[in-house]
């Protein structure tokens, strides 16, 4: 997981060299201008929805979960694979 905070690792995963023509796409520029909307609004959206019980199992839980499933295919990669 220390490659995430590498700053090596972070210059490259923020150049755009190489994705010239999906700078002028405008979905990718609606999801890269409100970001931070976005991000807010999904708890609030669960909230709404569910109240309580749906922000935690709807939205806390489930990214949680998410979470465990990716790192864990890495980890098990790197233990079993080659």
């Amino acid at each position: 997981m220390g490659w995430l905070f590498d700053s090596k690792s972070q210059m490259i995963l923020f150049d755009t060299s190489n994705i010239k023509d999906m700078q002028d796409d405008p979905y990718y520029n609606f999801l890269k201008d409100n970001y931070l909307k976005i991000t807010l609004a999904q708890p609030a959206l669960y909230f709404l929805l569910g109240g309580m019980p749906g922000l935690v199992y709807g939205f806390a839980l489930r990214t949680v979960f998410t979470w465990h499933v990716t790192w864990a295919v890495n980890s098990i990669c790197h233990v079993y694979g080659r």
